[in-house]
């Protein structure tokens, strides 16, 4: 299951690490929104590589059949293997490039421009000084791509339990 596991999970997260770098650089002068959707159906398109690491672990390792528990293990661990490769590169950028981050935190707290009330300010700000800690920064993260690569999981765990041995 390891060689599954890694296999899947490097691969689902080096492509996620080359998507957020391309779409920094193709939607650089976009809108947060823009760059946000595209990398969210990015995400699930890759993170749908965990159908086919459930799928190598049943047919190859496992002679056709699977349980619900060994399927979602499997694909827990490459969501975990992917989400931690796609938070590693989002640290990595971010800590490089402060000033992205501040315009990425006021796009979503006030993507009109307009001026802010002094209580989204004041929340605005404490935000930003939240941002600035490693392990909230890297919590936050995490807490973009695990949650999609869990639900992916739970669904295709079903969808190879349900699904018959063929031959």
């Amino acid at each position: 299951m390891l060689k599954t596991v890694l296999k899947y999970g490097l691969i689902s997260g080096g492509l996620l690490m080359v998507s957020m770098v391309a779409t920094f650089v193709l939607f650089k002068d976009q809108p947060w929104a823009h760059s946000q959707v595209v990398g969210f159906i990015i995400m699930f398109a890759i993170l749908s590589l965990i159908f086919f690491g459930i799928r190598e672990q049943k047919t190859k390792n496992l002679g056709g059949r699977i349980g619900f528990g060994h399927a979602f293990l499997t694909g827990l661990l490459i969501t975990l293997v992917c989400s931690l490769i796609y938070t590693l590169c989002w640290m990595a950028i971010s800590y490089n490039d402060p000033i992205m981050v501040e315009n990425m935190l006021d796009g979503y707290y006030n993507p009109t421009g307009a001026e802010l009330s002094a209580d989204k300010a004041a929340e605005l700000a404490q935000t930003k000084a939240n941002y600035d800690k490693p392990l909230y920064r890297f919590g936050m993260t995490m807490m973009e791509i695990f949650p999609v690569g869990l639900l992916l999981t739970l669904v295709f765990a079903v969808v190879h339990v349900l699904t018959p041995r063929k031959g």
